[in-house]
């Protein structure tokens, strides 16, 4: 993969981990008071999971040319993880705030 492309790759998980970031913040400000049980360990392992997927960037980002590749799978990894976390959360959360009828 050319020099441009991993530039074009980290700079857009970049843009996507620093998105999800902020939704996430929102989401947790909107919840914390309102967190039980399970739900509130979800929504405490969201912060968690971005730091695993930022870590994984800044390790590709350090990588060589030739290892970068092996490692873009991990990063992936950690933001498919991340990603479907937060969607899981948000869900719930809008479920929970529908009225009842």
């Amino acid at each position: 993969m050319t020099t441009n492309r991993r530039a074009d790759y980290q700079k857009r998980m970049e843009k996507q981990l620093n998105d999800l970031a902020t939704k996430i913040q929102d989401l947790l400000e909107k919840t914390e008071s309102k967190m039980r049980g399970e739900y509130q360990k979800q929504m405490k392992d969201l912060p968690q999971h971005l730091q695993n997927a930022r870590e994984q960037l800044e390790e590709l980002r350090s990588a060589s040319s030739a290892a970068w590749e092996e490692m873009r799978p991990g990063l992936e990894k950690a933001w498919t993880e991340l990603k479907t976390s937060f969607d899981q959360a948000a869900t719930r959360f809008k479920a929970e705030r529908k009225p009842k009828p």
